[in-house]
């Protein structure tokens, strides 16, 4: 257990752990439940395909459930779907990789040779730090990889 003596937000708190972590792999999973702990399997499985000197990153996304029928479909407004079209681009610009559709999933896998390449470096520590870290890991050419997830009461495989 680490304590914060101020409030650094999410990245600053994640960063933090992520420094002082132990062992081959680290992961980065969002408190709320939202993803199964169940997929972390898929994930290691992903990551190890690509890891490469030590170096990866598995992603998470959800960006599959898009295509998703009935109820778990996300329903926006079409303002909405311009900036989130508008943020894709541009973060596909930055990073360089096509297949990452859900930068904001709080469900990554690192080794910890990536982590301890990328979390030191690591300047934004609210809303969008991992885009950072993704930028970040294309710069230093870590292999990544993203790996569809399922959602925790949504009932979708």
């Amino acid at each position: 257990m680490l304590r914060l003596f101020r409030n650094n937000g999410k990245g600053g708190a994640v960063r933090k752990g992520m420094v002082r972590a132990r062992g081959r792999y680290l992961l980065m999973a969002d408190a709320d439940g939202a993803t199964k702990a169940s997929d972390l399997g898929r994930l290691m499985a992903e990551l190890q395909k690509v890891e490469r000197d030590g170096l990866g990153i598995a992603v998470g996304s959800r960006a599959h459930l898009e295509e998703a029928e009935g109820d778990a479909k996300a329903k926006r407004t079409p303002l909405r779907k311009l900036l989130m079209w508008g943020f894709h681009t541009l973060i596909t610009l930055m990073i360089g990789n096509t297949q990452i559709k859900d930068t904001q999933c709080g469900f990554k896998l690192f080794t910890r040779a990536t982590a301890r390449l990328l979390f030191p470096v690591q300047h934004i520590d609210r809303w969008a730090f991992d885009v950072e870290l993704l930028f970040l890991a294309a710069r230093n050419r870590v292999p990544m990889v993203v790996s569809c997830l399922r959602v925790a009461g949504w009932g979708r495989a």
